[in-house]
Order: structure tokens, then sequence, then C-alpha cells
């Protein structure tokens, strides 16, 4: 029966149908009607808070993101530092190793030590590149991370009035 309810009876030992039930009408359905509304209430405001958790979450990780390609950039840097001055260096020693042995740096030597420092040149623009495509990779997936956090805002807001 539609709208109905088994209410037992202590006195008989026996279950019986009675009317009402549903919600809104008839013996109980005002009680019920308000713990369904509480209910909804609750779930509404959970999942405005899941919502807004979830958010601080991935701004955090997209700060965290931020940090990170800011450290590898500084590295990249420190990085070409580096290996500008070993590439300084090393063209000192071939200097100083040619004029020991008393070979002029006109011709052969002087290629060969051209050529060297062109080979250093492009492994030196390569891993900045390399460096570059790194921390881009890193901004990106902190921007990807902001707009999830705003995506989750939405979606708790949107959930929340959904279970209404």
């Amino acid at each position: 029966m539609a709208g109905s309810i088994n209410v037992y009876n202590p006195d008989t030992g026996k279950i019986s149908m009675q009317p009402g039930g549903g919600s809104g009408g008839g013996g109980g359905g005002g009680a019920g009607g308000a713990m369904a509304a509480v209910g909804a209430v609750a779930g509404a405001v959970g999942s405005i808070y899941s919502g807004f958790q979830q958010s601080r979450s991935l701004k955090a990780s997209a700060k965290a993101k931020e940090l990170e390609a800011e450290q590898v950039r500084q590295q990249g840097i420190w990085t070409q530092i580096q290996g500008n001055e070993q590439r300084r260096r090393a063209m000192a020693t071939q200097r100083a190793i040619f004029g020991a042995a008393g070979v002029t740096l006109d011709g052969a030597p002087g290629h060969l030590m051209r050529r060297s420092n062109q080979a250093a040149v492009l492994d030196r623009m390569m891993a900045a590149r390399n460096f570059r495509n790194e921390v881009s990779a890193l901004h990106a997936d902190a921007r990807q991370m902001r707009k999830a956090a705003s995506a989750a805002k939405r979606s708790g807001i949107i959930g929340a009035f959904s279970s209404f």
C-alpha cells in the first residue's frame, strides 16, 4: 500500500499496516521531513567543506610546484656559471699545454681549440634549453593545479545545491 507504514503492536505481537509515513503525509511525516531537511543541509555543508579543502590542498601543491620551478631555474643558472668557468679553465689549460710544447695556435691547434669551445657552447645551450623546458613544465603543472582548485570549489558548491 502506498503511503503506509508497518507498525508493531507489542500487546498482540503482530505487525499491521497503518496509513501515513510518506513524507508530508500522515503520521510521523513531519518529523521524517524535518530529518530529511537536516540531512540535506548537512550533506550540502559537507560538500562545500570538501570542495574547499580539496581546493586548499591543490593550491598548496601548486605553490610547491612554483617553488620547485624557481629552484630548478636557479640550479640552471648555477650550472651555467659552473660550465662557463670549467670551459674557461679548459681553454686556458689547452693554451698553456700548447705554449709549453712550443706549438703556435695557428692552424690545427687553434682550430681544435675553437671547435672544442664551440662544442662546449652548444652543450651549454642545450643544458639551458633543458632547464627552461623543465621550469616551463613545472609552471604548467602549477597552473593546472590552480585551475583544478577553482573547479573543486565550484564542484563543492554545485554538489551542495544538488543535495536539495
